[in-house]
């Protein structure tokens, strides 16, 4: 068993803020990044771009937390995208969805703290074969799991 002393991690410093990059997926997947073993973290943003096909639908990203095993909570964009878009789709803490313009925006909740084994992820109701997300990345402070 290994002792950790106050102020040198979960939950008794600031921790670290860290930016963390998904890998870029596929044309007509979803982003997605699991929370490293031994680190915990508290989510402040996610920002990925969507760039839609021409196949007609509406799109409603979503960012989706698992806890390694089952989702548990699911947090809508402020805003629909159609066929042929480019949007900036952003989840911050403490704001609430909007579109505007390129930009569609959700909320998180404060704080958000996730674990080792957590899985962040997208799911887009109504993604289409040729619709492509970017690499995500994940703005968070971190700290190790203690």
């Amino acid at each position: 068993m290994t002792s950790v002393r106050a102020g040198q991690g979960w939950p008794d410093d600031q921790g670290q803020l860290k930016l963390y990059t998904t890998a870029n997926p596929a044309a007509g997947a979803e982003f997605t990044y699991t929370v490293p073993t031994g680190l915990r973290w508290r989510v402040i943003g996610i920002t990925a771009r969507i760039v839609t096909s021409i196949a007609v639908g509406n799109r409603l990203p979503t960012v989706v937390l698992n806890n390694g095993s089952a989702d548990f909570l699911i947090l809508p964009a402020g805003g629909i995208i159609t066929a042929s878009m480019t949007r900036d789709c952003t989840w911050l803490s403490g704001v609430s969805g909007y579109a505007a313009g390129s930009y569609v925006t959700g909320g998180l909740p404060v704080p958000l703290i996730v674990g080792p084994g957590y899985v962040i992820k997208s799911v887009t109701e109504a993604i289409q074969t040729g619709d492509d997300w970017a690499a995500a990345n994940l703005i968070v402070m971190e700290w190790p799991d203690a």
